[in-house]
């Protein structure tokens, strides 16, 4: 049984694409902490799982309230661009 959230978009495949994120985001953040660079693995798990989080809401937005824009993804890019 298929659980859809967004349309066309399971459970399933939205818990696959926040593993991903933090898992290419935990490969980079463990190279970049091994030279001792000052973002490292909790930031780049951080930043990943936030932005993956901002475009899967706002994927929701646009589908059931009828926004044409992704504005959230927008200020969360602008967001993690400062950090």
């Amino acid at each position: 049984m298929q659980i859809y959230l967004v349309r066309g978009v399971s459970l399933g495949a939205i818990l696959l694409r926040v593993a991903l994120s933090a898992l290419f985001a935990a490969v980079i953040g463990c190279e970049r902490s091994s030279k001792r660079h000052s973002a490292g693995l909790r930031t780049f798990i951080l930043v990943s799982i936030a932005g993956v989080s901002a475009m899967l809401i706002d994927q929701w937005l646009m589908v059931f309230s009828g926004v044409k824009l992704p504005v959230l993804s927008a200020a969360a890019v602008v967001g993690m661009a400062t950090i």
